[in-house]
């Protein structure tokens, strides 16, 4: 065998066993530390190093071991990759390719990457299921951090600073699977523990009074109980538990009055989806001009268009309380990407649930498949549920989707790179 076949086989010529001893251990904790600032705008910075130091390592072990940790021809990944060359032709076909491009790099790029690195460290059963446990503690976090800012608002005015607030409701329907996993599982002392950010969760999504956030954690609580059939009941005391919650956020309400009226008026109101079907119905006439590839990824650029088409429709520009943008993710995926790239975006959506529902049934309903549930009803629950109605980043459903990924894996270890397709 020559030199450079046992470099493909056995790793990179002169290049020690022993520099990738704790590669996985390293990209583990990046990937708890970026799932515990993903939505700390503040700390953009440790987050950026949380993602690029696994991602290098798994570049690096990559091109030295030459071990990708994945299949290649894994349908998943496959998905993303084509999602990533739909996003890379829309920019490229527009005028502004420069600000697309970036878009690109910064969400589409770190996605696939994302996937990774998480299939690569997480492919072990003990190791998802500290990742599903890390997430669980990071929604106890912003449970408590939610707590303290509509606490602070309710104490100074008497109602909660809606526009700030709101933004609590997504992080909170996105974590709240991995709460519900730790409560299901738990046992004793410790399923009393979880129960406490499991009633908090749902109190804090009635006094935020995000509609789309209702939806999307009854979204989440069926389809647990789906999978868990009778089950469900005899661990969670589902009666319990929504009293403590109705309880708790009828105190609140009779305390502060006037957050009462605010939720009581945004419950009802019918302003927010008469202007959610203005902007579906301008989305969708841009849309109709480039229908195929798309307007490219450039928010600047999908402003000024969508003033321009307002104008056009209705006669007048917008006002600034008139938001600009689709309200929709399908919609903005139809806008950005155009039609291929849509069907590429629910695609990949039903690839990853499709896996994820036939790995759960074949394994069985136990404690090692309830990961792949919190999973699968994240998906459902803030990216197919919610996302009728809000847009999305793409790189919280990317890390669910390496989660997956990680999961339905054939092997519990990194598959060797093939020295041929």
């Amino acid at each position: 065998m020559t030199p450079c076949r046992r470099g493909l086989r056995g790793g990179w010529p002169g290049v020690p066993p022993s520099l990738f001893s704790y590669d996985k251990e390293v990209m583990q904790w990046g990937m708890y530390v970026f799932v515990v600032l993903m939505y700390a705008g503040a700390l953009g910075t440790f987050k950026a190093l949380a993602f690029y130091i696994p991602a290098s390592l798994w570049l690096i072990r990559l091109m030295l071991k030459r071990e990708a940790g994945l299949r290649w021809k894994d349908p998943l990944f496959i998905c993303i990759l084509l999602l990533t060359a739909s996003a890379i032709v829309s920019s490229l076909l527009n005028v502004n390719q420069v600000s697309s491009l970036m878009v690109v790099k910064k969400s589409y790029v770190k996605v696939v990457l994302l996937y990774c690195v998480i299939v690569t460290a997480f492919s072990d059963t003990t190791r998802l299921k500290r990742l599903a446990l890390v997430m669980a503690y990071t929604a106890v976090v912003y449970i408590i951090v939610a707590f303290y800012e509509t606490g602070r608002d309710l104490i100074k005015e008497g109602r909660i600073d809606y526009l700030a607030i709101r933004y609590f409701a997504t992080i909170i329907v996105y974590f709240f699977p991995f709460v519900l996993l730790k409560y299901i599982e738990g046992q004793g002392r410790q399923r009393m523990l979880w129960i406490i950010p499991t009633v908090a969760s749902m109190m804090a999504l009635v006094i935020i009074s995000v509609r789309a956030s209702w939806l999307g954690i009854i979204g989440i609580i069926a389809i647990w109980i789906y999978f868990l059939r009778g089950a469900f009941f005899k661990r969670v005391n589902i009666i319990t538990t929504s009293v403590a919650a109705l309880c708790l956020v009828v105190a609140a309400l009779v305390l502060f009055p006037s957050q009462y009226r605010l939720i009581k008026g945004h419950t009802v109101e019918t302003i927010q989806m008469s202007q959610r079907f203005t902007q579906w119905r301008v989305f969708l006439s841009m849309s109709r001009q480039r229908l195929l590839y798309g307007h490219g990824l450039s928010d600047s650029d999908a402003t000024e268009h969508y003033r321009q088409s307002f104008n056009s429709l209705y006669g007048r520009y917008p006002t600034k309380d008139e938001r600009t943008t689709a309200h929709n993710q399908f919609l903005t995926i139809l806008y950005q990407h155009g039609i291929v790239g849509l069907v590429i975006y629910i695609t990949t959506i039903g690839t990853v649930l499709t896996s994820l529902y036939r790995r759960v049934i074949a394994e069985g309903i136990s404690g090692d498949s309830y990961v792949g549930i919190a999973i699968f009803s994240a998906i459902m629950g803030e990216y197919v549920l919610r996302t009728l109605f809000e847009d999305r980043n793409i790189i919280p459903l990317g890390f669910l989707i390496g989660m997956t990924g990680a999961f339905t894996s054939e092997k519990k270890e990194g598959f060797a790179l093939p020295l041929t397709g």
